[in-house]
């Protein structure tokens, strides 16, 4: 079930590659390998919550990512020259929402999700993303929706419900 959803999530990204953009394939593997380090990462954090409560690796885990994102201010030095005070008060307020709100208490609640329903059908029902995406596209943005984007989100779904389905079994005996 596992596969056949990260099947459906490759299909959705190289549908993206007849985005319009400067390297639409380096976009759609982006897509890709960010799905893939994600339940990764959940599966990961399991173990480590054996022996940390989730909110020590939540916050462990933003600590370091933005420590290790910091050197990233000196590749494009726009902001270093312009400065804090360039940045509007609303645009100051859009980054505090993302960094509170989209950031750390969505991860602590997909943290806590992963420690209550396990990380194979957490990471699985994290590839239900791309399906969002698209439909939302769709409804809101009037993108079209191809057929190969149609095939991925159908094996998406396939191999959510398979691994849900698999899971309840196994905890019914």
């Amino acid at each position: 079930g596992a596969l056949l959803s990260f099947a459906g999530v490759g299909l959705v990204s190289v549908a993206g590659f007849r985005s319009v953009g400067e390297q639409p394939l380096v976009g759609g593997v982006l897509v890709f390998l960010g799905v893939a380090s994600w339940a990764l990462y959940s599966i990961g954090s399991r173990t480590v919550m054996e022996r940390l409560s989730a909110l020590t690796v939540n916050w462990t885990t933003l600590l370091v990512a933005t420590l290790l994102q910091v050197p990233l201010l000196w590749v494009d030095r726009k902001m270093m020259e312009a400065g804090p005070a360039s940045v509007s008060s609303a645009d100051w307020l859009a980054l505090g929402y993302l960094v509170v709100f989209a950031t750390a208490v969505a991860q602590q609640a997909w943290l806590f999700g992963v420690k209550g329903i396990g990380p194979s059908r957490a990471s699985v029902l994290g590839n239900l993303t791309p399906v969002a995406a698209v439909g939302l596209s769709a409804l809101i943005l009037n993108e079209a929706v191809g057929p190969v984007e149609l095939i991925g989100i159908g094996l998406i779904l396939a191999g959510v419900w398979l691994v849900n389905r698999q899971t309840a079994k196994l905890a019914a005996g």
